[in-house]
């Protein structure tokens, strides 16, 4: 009976690996369409305003998907990289091909972001991102209950442009948008573009 117990445990645990080998697979297959403008391992192009994406929570980029596709995130007319972002989130016709290139995504070796903003004060940034750290993490990594990205491997002008389309309602308004409901008045506590900067300098000295 035990031996018997064993041999099917192994079975379903050799299944459950094929099942997800399967779906990074076709995760990778999928992600072709995302190169042209986050690159061939998800590291982000300024030039097309797209993130780098490798090594980010794979809840979260579901998440993000699944809000470009419902018009909750990137239908305003001044967010010009969300705007191309839409249409090519619809590419994904399923959740499940969703959950499989999201899966991928996080399983990609991330980059250090190249530091692109000057001006910005780590040890003032660190005192303004303590309101940021309720959802973050006194780390940046993020906190899955709270539904808050990790911060340390985003580029420093994305995390810029997306503060101030928070601040702007840009991002963050829909009615259906939670998550960007609970940001939008933590970005208001930034009160001008050197406080951002400057909790940005402090980010990139957790990396």
């Amino acid at each position: 009976m035990k031996k018997w117990f064993l041999l099917t445990t192994s079975f379903f645990l050799l299944s459950a690996a094929t099942v997800q080998a399967a779906d990074l697979k076709r995760g990778e297959y999928l992600f072709q369409a995302c190169t042209a403008c986050h690159g061939s391992k998800a590291q982000g192009n300024k030039v097309y305003g797209a993130p780098q994406l490798a090594g980010q929570k794979a809840w979260y980029l579901s998440l993000q998907l699944k809000k470009f596709q419902q018009g909750i995130r990137g239908a305003h007319h001044e967010d010009v990289s969300g705007l191309k972002m839409r249409p090519m989130s619809r590419y994904l016709r399923s959740d499940e091909d969703i959950e499989n290139v999201s899966e991928y995504m996080a399983t990609l070796s991330p980059r250090l972001p190249a530091q692109t903003l000057q001006g910005g004060n780590a040890v003032n940034g660190k005192v303004a991102y303590g309101t940021c750290a309720a959802c973050h993490g006194m780390d940046a990594k993020g906190t899955d209950t709270l539904k808050a990205p990790d911060l340390t491997h985003l580029n420093d002008w994305y995390i810029l442009t997306q503060i101030q389309n928070y601040k702007t309602k840009i991002r963050g308004a829909h009615p259906r948008d939670a998550e960007g409901a609970q940001m939008a008045p933590m970005a208001m506590s930034l009160a001008n573009e050197q406080m951002i900067k400057d909790v940005i300098a402090y980010i990139e000295s957790l990396r």
